[in-house]
């Protein structure tokens, strides 16, 4: 199989379906909606349509059998998110790099900092934070975004590597700077909400207790519907090629058809960090107390600390990745209305957006 995953098998090709229903491609490209299977590249966004008779849209009536069918989904999801992970463990690089590379600009950071107050401790030490709040979402934007395109290929059947993913977020280099400076801008008015509701309330007796509460209640609803609304803008983004503003709107527009998946999915992954992290501390804290009983207070308490900085650490970066696969294990589905397959092999059948067609024996 080629690196960008297209089959080389020319009767898979044909015995298959587009996302769209479009029963096979026509020499790599479908002529329905135009979906490019070589280069996984979509048309204009405004021609990908949520069908309506997908499973999407067959949600069974009644609240709690929505939210029984959002679980199950969501579960399926981790299931093949973690498939994906799995083939290509190399994922978690991605994750990493971005650590790396949020720990090298705080440090450089921190020393122009420390040099500019020394020389000018007015105004200009407030120079440098724009540029490094702004720098640090971007990282972590950039990296997110190579994790899921990686996984794009992955799902449509190809053999991605770490230059597959660096190449996605370069390719959309400028809309992801776009969306690291929409983003951040919104977390920092988020942050200075909070602080003036905190000082708004402080020193007013009970009338401040309940004025703080609301006003958390307030903050805390804008900020869960800002989340929601930009769920899968990096997804978005990495699929449709568009602009920050365009990726919102999208993005919005699944979510409402998905948002059982995505609560499910949030809840999901914290559960499972949390029920992961327990063990691994009393792991530690018990190797902990075995290195420092037989070789004193200092070498088990390093222990302990080494310990926890390697699992949590690594726990962290599985999570991260799994994360963004799950994003794009979630756009998939959102907009082709069917839960993608991992195929690791070149006999396999191409993943969930082309699906098997049983030929009639002659």
């Amino acid at each position: 199989m080629s690196q960008q995953g297209t089959p080389t098998n020319n009767n898979q090709t044909r015995n298959a379906y587009c996302m769209c229903g479009n029963p096979g491609p026509n020499n790599g490209k479908c002529e329905v909606c135009g979906y490019n299977f070589n280069t996984f590249r979509r048309p204009k966004p405004q021609r990908i349509m949520l069908e309506p008779s997908g499973p999407v849209s067959n949600r069974p009536d009644g609240f709690l059998a929505s939210i029984e069918h959002s679980i199950n989904n969501s579960w399926r999801l981790y299931k093949v998110s973690w498939d994906v992970l799995s083939h290509d463990k190399e994922l978690i690089i991605f994750p990493l790099l971005a650590i790396v590379s949020f720990l090298v600009v705080i440090a450089f950071g921190i020393v122009i900092q420390l040099s500019i107050l020394m020389d000018a401790p007015t105004a200009a030490s407030g120079i440098l934070f724009g540029p490094i709040y702004f720098l640090v979402f971007f990282i972590f934007i950039y990296f997110e975004a190579a994790v899921i395109g990686a996984a794009r290929i992955r799902f449509h059947g190809g053999d991605p590597n770490l230059s597959d993913g660096i190449r996605t977020s370069n390719t959309n280099l400028t809309s992801l700077i776009l969306w690291a400076f929409v983003s951040g801008t919104i977390f920092l008015f988020f942050t200075c909400l909070r602080m003036l509701a905190e000082r708004l309330t402080r020193g007013r007796g009970i009338y401040g207790l309940v004025l703080g509460i609301a006003c958390r209640i307030v903050i805390w609803l804008l900020n869960a519907i800002w989340k929601g609304m930009t769920y899968l803008v990096i997804p978005v983004i990495v699929y449709e090629q568009v602009g920050p503003i365009t990726a919102i709107k999208r993005s919005t527009n699944l979510v409402q058809h998905t948002w059982g998946e995505y609560i499910a999915g949030e809840f999901g992954f914290g559960i499972v960090c949390l029920l992961l992290m327990l063990p691994l501390i009393l792991i530690s804290a018990f190797l902990g107390l075995l290195v420092g009983s037989i070789f004193g207070f200092g070498a088990g308490l390093g222990t302990f600390l080494i310990m926890i900085v390697t699992t949590v650490g690594l726990l962290g970066l599985i999570t991260s990745a799994l994360r963004s696969i799950y994003l794009t294990a979630l756009y998939e589905y959102a907009t082709s209305g069917f839960i993608p397959r991992v195929f690791a092999s070149d006999s396999d059948v191409i993943t969930h957006s082309w699906v098997q067609a049983t030929e009639p024996s002659s």
